[in-house]
């Protein structure tokens, strides 16, 4: 019995020791690495993806991986794949901005026509 109480007794120091040990560590790293170490980190799964309008299936997260720089996630599983939130939003920010020109329809595009035809005439 009196094995099982010293043990116990040491588990505890050992335990406390860590604590203060981990306590030290934290308060002598500056204060904005102690805010990074407590925020919890954000992953982002493929539904999670598909939700945000990045891609519509595997084939189209292929081809951002492979061809425009999408961040390859990393590995949970078999099949399973995660990708963290801040490169992911890192990357949407750092991709150039597109916007579809507008479609012309009807007399404003028989009109677009025929300006652009008097440029080619009268250059």
């Amino acid at each position: 019995m009196d094995y099982a109480e010293d043990s116990n007794q040491h588990d505890e120091q050992t335990l406390d020791e860590q604590l203060d040990t981990l306590e030290l560590e934290n308060a002598e790293a500056p204060a904005g690495e102690q805010d990074e170490l407590l925020k919890p980190i954000q992953v982002l799964r493929f539904e999670d993806l598909k939700r945000a309008g990045i891609c519509k299936d595997w084939s189209g997260l292929k081809y951002l991986i492979d061809r425009c720089g999408f961040p390859p996630g990393f590995v949970l599983g078999a099949r399973s794949r995660a990708w963290m939130a801040d490169t992911v939003s890192a990357w949407l920010k750092a991709r150039p901005k597109y916007s579809k020109p507008e479609r012309l329809r009807g007399i404003a595009r028989r009109n677009a026509a025929r300006a652009a035809l008097k440029r080619e005439l009268s250059a």
